[in-house]
């Protein structure tokens, strides 16, 4: 083991200092008990294998979230500072959102509201030969002002809160 409280191994070590490593589960994981720990009374950052099987915690409250999109790629969500139902999201290779990361938001947040308003935040994007990603469905752009976003803001339908769990 190369940093046994994380779970991290010498590949995850390799991995990390290669410039052609993958980032896998493990060390994203490690990350967010890292933020957790500097940051602990920060929501979310549960682990990004709970996305995959649509079984995150609810968070009524703001949070902070990094999600798999299933293509090999990782992003962030989180609702901190702004209004609910709506979710501020961080990807620097896609513009607009995976239905696999809609059913994972729709999750977490598991909202009474048949929306979510989604932020497509302004970040720094990367160059990627990987064109695998084919976004799907009935998103809609939607209006309202707020942060600064490299995108309208979107939009999606999200199943309405029944009991505690949530499905799309």
């Amino acid at each position: 083991m190369w940093l046994a409280n994380f779970r991290l191994t010498q590949l995850d070590k390799h991995a990390l200092l290669s410039p052609v490593g993958w980032i896998t589960d493990t060390l994203i994981d490690a990350s967010q008990q890292l933020l957790k720990q500097q940051f602990s009374m920060l929501s979310g950052l549960e682990c990004v294998d709970l996305g995959l099987v649509m079984s995150f915690n609810v968070q009524p409250g703001e949070f902070l979230q990094i999600l798999n999109t299933s293509h090999h790629h990782w992003l962030t969500i989180s609702t901190i500072g702004v209004q609910h139902p709506e979710v501020c999201v961080f990807d620097s290779l896609y513009s607009c959102i995976p239905r696999m990361v809609q059913a994972q938001i729709a999750t977490i947040m598991c909202t009474q509201n048949n929306s979510i308003e989604v932020k497509m935040m302004d970040v720094q994007q990367q160059v990627s030969s990987y064109t695998g990603l084919q976004c799907q469905g009935s998103i809609q752009s939607g209006g309202g002002a707020g942060q600064k976003c490299q995108l309208p803001p979107q939009k999606f339908h999200a199943v309405p809160m029944q009991s505690q769990a949530c499905y799309i």
